[in-house]
């Protein structure tokens, strides 16, 4: 298992994920600060992250991220 740090615009992101030699992915106990911002927004980048399975990663340090159904749910950028 490997670790994720990250900022979803307002909140910090903290938790880990684990990877298959196949290209899957699963995130295991996301959690994430509870400042006062878009409650929603937060809630939709939580749940983007727990509902992918796949990835793939692209030049420029870019990972995307997939659910069940094939459709991108989240695009991560390493800075």
């Amino acid at each position: 298992d490997s670790s994720i740090r990250g900022n979803s615009g307002c909140n910090s992101i903290l938790g880990k994920y684990a990877t298959t030699p196949k290209g899957g992915i699963h995130f295991l106990s996301v959690k994430m600060t509870l400042l006062n911002c878009d409650s929603a927004y937060e809630t939709n980048v939580q749940e983007s992250l727990m509902s992918s399975v796949r990835y793939r990663r692209f030049k420029g340090g870019v990972l995307r991220l997939y659910d069940a159904q094939d459709k991108a749910t989240f695009v991560l950028r390493r800075n």
